[in-house]
């Protein structure tokens, strides 16, 4: 007597096991680019008190620090939670959720992330972010100011952030359009026999 695995088990199983190793590479690029980041706005508010900054450099380069620290706390639950194995539980709950979310697409339910409104208002922002600090480096490059490099940091970072969201927003909405009714009838057809469950045979 064996166990045969139940073909959308395994599936799910390989695909969190894909997402996890993802997740934990990302962590490790967060850890490194916000801890990094940190380092240099730290020597940064080392010198803008050092050279008695005004007030709004020291607040502007501290709740700056505070987002980098939000990040790299990112980066640590990311990472942690891409080390963690695949547990039966797992598979189970993204059996489920996976079936809600397909039909919930099917029927032309698609996530607020992905919806028009949502997008165009995330690539309106970036493009405003974006056209802001490159109009702020035009005007006041000749500047060695403090204020302004974080400023350039800032702006120009966040909007190039929201634009390849909304990039990616747009293509996941397309594909999840297209694709959505061929992935739930394959599915079905790899775990609906068994319910999902693993058989034995002699």
């Amino acid at each position: 007597m064996h166990l045969r695995r139940n073909p959308e088990t395994e599936f799910l199983r390989e695909e969190i096991v894909k997402e996890r190793r993802v997740l934990r590479h990302r962590g490790q690029l967060a850890l490194l680019a916000y801890g990094g980041s940190l380092l240099l706005c730290s020597f940064t508010m080392v010198r803008a008190l050092s050279t008695q900054q005004p007030l709004v450099v020291v607040l502007f380069v501290s709740f700056l620090m505070l987002l980098l620290i939000w990040g790299i706390s990112y980066g640590v639950r990311a990472y942690t939670k891409g080390k963690l194995p695949v547990q039966e539980v797992d598979i189970q709950q993204r059996r489920q959720e996976e079936r809600v979310f397909l039909f919930q697409i099917a029927q032309g339910q698609l996530p607020r992330n992905v919806g028009v409104a949502s997008i165009v208002l995330k690539g309106c922002c970036g493009l405003f972010l974006l056209c802001w600090g490159l109009y702020s480096w035009a005007i006041y490059r000749e500047s060695s100011s403090i204020l302004l490099l974080a400023v350039i940091f800032l702006f120009v970072g966040s909007g190039l952030g929201l634009i390849g969201m909304t990039v990616r927003d747009w293509h996941r909405r397309n594909v999840l359009l297209k694709e959505s009714a061929d992935i739930l009838a394959e599915r079905l057809m790899l775990g609906e026999i068994t319910e999902g469950r693993d058989d034995q045979e002699r």
